[in-house]
């Protein structure tokens, strides 16, 4: 699984910039959390253990593409950092407290692919909001 997230993560690197040019930032990050929400969406449905780490690297597509782009996205606003870093802020609270959850889950006996239940049903309400 981490040799999927390393690699959406390098895909990600290489065609963030050509996706901002083309579709902007709304494009760019409307792709990533497409790419975000289908990845756990997938992930919480079970899949066969070798398409994992695949679908994995569609969600860290997603992750590493949605960070450029909100940041685009505040800076462009008035007093751009001081929500800069309450965007970041926000980031690394989830990048800490998703392990810890997804770790007393797993200790729990609970099968590890109903984590992603709770990112599906948090995307959710954003989906029927757009």
């Amino acid at each position: 699984m981490f040799v999927g997230t390393v690699v959406g993560a390098v895909m990600v690197t290489a065609a963030i910039n050509k996706t901002h040019s083309l579709l902007g930032r709304r494009g760019a990050g409307a792709i990533s959390f497409l790419c975000m929400g289908l990845g756990n969406l997938f992930l919480a449905l079970y899949p066969p253990w070798h398409f994992v780490p695949v679908v994995a690297g569609l969600v860290s597509y997603g992750v590493a593409g949605l960070d450029p782009a909100a940041s685009a996205w505040v800076g462009s606003l008035h007093h751009a950092g001081g929500f800069l870093g309450l965007l970041q802020g926000c980031f690394g609270i989830g990048a800490t407290i998703a392990p810890l959850i997804a770790n007393a889950v797993v200790r729990r006996g609970i099968p590890y692919y109903q984590y992603y239940y709770i990112p599906v049903s948090l995307r959710s309400p954003v989906i029927n909001h757009c």
